[in-house]
This record gives C-alpha cells, structure tokens and sequence, in this order.
C-alpha cells in the first residue's frame, strides 16, 4: 500500500486459496493457549483467521468489530472452537467505534486475522485505524504472523475464495442487510453456517408518564452515539400526544447543542458522515419529509464548508408512513411522530423489514414489560438509551439478522452440537 509504514504486521494482498490455514481461537486469559497453539500448528506454520470486511456502499468501510469478538471469551469449549476451521468474520461501517470497539479485541480475541480494505477510502488514510490496532497487538506480545492486514482492491474475489475454501466453516458478519442478503446467497453455495448481524430502524416510544428528561437524555444517547451512525440508533420517535410537545422541544433543544464538525477541533461532539452521497440522501429524506407536512424544530441543512456535514435535526409532525421513516437514516436526523393509540402505534412501529432494537419509555413497569414484548426487535431498552453488554446476547429479528453475538448465546453460535451414541 503506498503511503503506509511496511512492517511484519501490514503484508501485500494475495491469493487467498493459496494461504488459507485452518484458524484455532483462543483467548488471553487461556494459559495453556500457547500450549495449545503449539500442538495445533501444521508445518511449523501459525493458524489464521480472515477477516473481509464490507459496507453499506459496496466493500470497505469499517471499524474493527464483528461477530467473531464472542469467539475470544474464556470458555471450557475453546477446544470445539479450535476444531470449528476457518472463520470467516467482518466489521461494520462505523467511523468512530474503533477506540471502544478494539478494547474488546485487544482483550479477548489475540488470534484474529487478515482485514481487507479497498483503496477507495484514500491510500494514506484508509487502514491507519487497522495498522494501529495490529500494532498495539504486536506491542502487547501478540507473535507475528498470527495478525495480518491484508490491504485488497478486489475483496469479492477475496470472499468468493475463501468461501469455497474447505477449511471454512462458519461465515459472521456485522453490516448493511443488502449486503448481507448476498453474502448469505453466496454461503448457501456451501451450506455454511452464518452470524448475521443486519440493519436496523429502531423505534423510540415516549409514553404519557415517562420521565420525559430522562427520555430526552436517552434519546440522545440512543440516537447520537458514534455521530448517529450505528444500527442501534433510535430512527423514528414515537411520542404520545400528551408530552409531545414538552418532549419535542426539550430533544430539539438538547440536538441543537451537539456542536457538529471536525472530530478533532475540541468541543466537537459529531462528526461526518461517512460519504457527500450520504449527505444527498439525508437531505433528500428531510426535504421529502418536509414536503409531505413535517416542520423543522431545529437544524434541516448542511453545513457550509468543506466535509460530509449535516446539522443535528429533529422533524415534528412527521407522517407514520414518509420515506425517512422506512430507511435507516444514519445521520443526525430525528423524526417525531405523535401518537394518540398504543396499538396503532405498535402496528406503525412493527411496520418495517427491520426488528434489531427498539426503545420504551414509561413509569408504568407493566405497560412497558408488555410494549417492549410486542416490539418485534431483538433487543428492547426499557427505561435506558443503550442496550450494549458484552454479557447480553447480541442480535435481531426479521431482516435485522440471524444469530446472535455475544454472551454464551453468541459463543454456541460458532459450536455445533455433536449426539455421540455409545455402547461399551
């Protein structure tokens, strides 16, 4: 890659088919791993896992997570993992997850992988986050050879190799749901199990007698977080016609306070989005929403300047069926949709291909224990704007994903049961 440091732990692109190794995975905290790892090598040569990495707009974009982390914690069964071949994992699109999201790779999952990048998002820029982190593994006695970047122009050709590869699998992966339909059709090839952790179009439900401050905060944090651009962000805010208003403002108020700009300039708590055509799209999203009656409480504009900017919105009035409603926006942009009927509102809320989180607030425990129940979503924050815990399961329904990552449940996910019968 020109313009990047050429060291052990960055190596050119080559051809899968020809370097793949089954991949054993084991976690620091194993101090028989070494042991292990010894025992396992074939030829004197170090085991591999590949990590091909894909986004929303075609192949590339990503920070450093994906459904493979799960594999990394301590466990009696490491040895079944071991014996699983290569795992195929991915990472998403998320500009501003690498710091939290390489904690857990640094602490649980040392054996990872070849990550491959397209040179589509600048030669200079576009792997530093990915060298660093393989730097900091080295640092911390990581063996060379066992973390490899693997900089590709052409990652189809890579994935299609791999997949038909016999030492894979299982294939994980954490990314757009269109992108995840084909890798799906293509692991079919090979009746390949998968992880698949999709898109999402959360709704934020605001009952009559929540807190509403605390809902407002939680709509910051559920909306806002990695500058809106991740598949928990709250999309679409369902806010009960009594505190509609009182929400309405507060929310639009604490938005507007987001300063949005260069991630670097201090006070600066939103970033870019990740492409300008991202921009036309929120724009024509907003302007679509506007058109069909929704009135702008604060921002609705791009920033002026150079960069993928769009100001904190928030959208009143909007319509339970407008376009920004149906796409997950990944952007700074929050529609309100007043309601007046629960059910009605469930039936809106429901009313979409995606089911991978949804938010409920209420003081009533029992009337948010029955919401939250007929959220057709994988996960629900009852009372809370974030739902992440490496101990919870991690995962959706409907077109949001299959499997789950995380937990014990996302540790099975790269087991497979074996029925042994016996007589002796």
């Amino acid at each position: 890659m020109p313009g990047m440091p050429h060291d052990p732990i960055v190596t050119e692109p080559v051809r899968v088919a020809e370097h793949l190794e089954p991949a054993f995975v084991y976690p620091e905290q194993d101090a028989t791993a070494a042991a292990r790892l010894a025992a396992y090598t074939k030829d004197g040569k170090r085991p591999n896992v590949l990590m091909i990495v894909f986004d929303d707009v075609g192949w590339g974009d990503f920070g450093c997570y994906g459904g493979g982390v799960a594999v990394g914690a301590a466990t009696p069964n490491i040895d079944k993992l071991a014996r699983q071949g290569l795992l195929l994992t991915s990472c998403y699109s998320e500009p501003s997850c690498t710091p939290s999201r390489a904690s857990l790779l640094t602490g649980r999952l040392p054996m990872r992988h070849g990550l491959m990048r397209p040179p589509m998002y600048g030669e200079a820029g576009g792997l530093q986050g990915e060298i660093t982190i393989a730097q900091l593994l080295a640092d911390a006695g990581v063996p060379d050879g066992v973390v490899n970047v693997l900089p590709t122009d052409d990652a189809s050709a890579w994935f299609d190799a791999a997949v038909d590869h016999p030492a894979t699998r299982m294939v994980s992966f954490t990314g757009s749901t269109a992108t995840g339909r084909s890798l799906l059709k293509r692991s079919a090839d090979r009746v390949l199990k998968t992880v698949m952790e999709l898109g999402g179009n959360a709704p934020f439900i605001v009952f009559d007698d929540a807190d509403v401050d605390a809902a407002v905060s939680g709509a910051i944090t559920a909306k806002m977080r990695h500058s809106a651009q991740t598949c928990t962000a709250a999309n679409r805010f369902f806010v009960e016609a009594g505190v509609a208003d009182e929400f309405t403002t507060k929310f639009a108020a604490a938005m507007g306070a987001i300063e949005v700009g260069n991630g670097f300039d201090d006070g600066v708590e939103c970033g870019p989005l990740i492409h300008a055509s991202k921009v036309d799209e929120v724009a024509s999203l907003v302007d679509d929403a506007v058109d069909a009656g929704a009135e702008i409480v604060v921002g609705g504009t791009r920033r002026d300047g150079p960069g993928n900017f769009y100001e904190t919105t928030v959208l009143r009035d909007v319509r339970p069926d407008a376009a920004i409603t149906r796409e997950e926006i990944f952007a700074p942009v929050a529609p309100v949709i007043t309601f007046t009927d629960t059910d009605t509102m469930i039936d809106q809320a429901n009313d979409t291909e995606m089911g991978l989180i949804g938010y409920v607030y209420t003081r009533d425990l029992a009337v948010g224990l029955n919401v939250s129940e007929r959220i057709q979503a994988g996960m629900i924050g009852l009372n809370r704007g974030s739902v992440s815990d490496p101990a919870a399961p991690f995962g959706g329904m409907k077109q949001s994903g299959v499997g789950r990552e995380g937990a014990s449940e996302g540790i099975y996910e790269f087991c497979e049961t074996q029925y042994i019968a016996l007589d002796y």
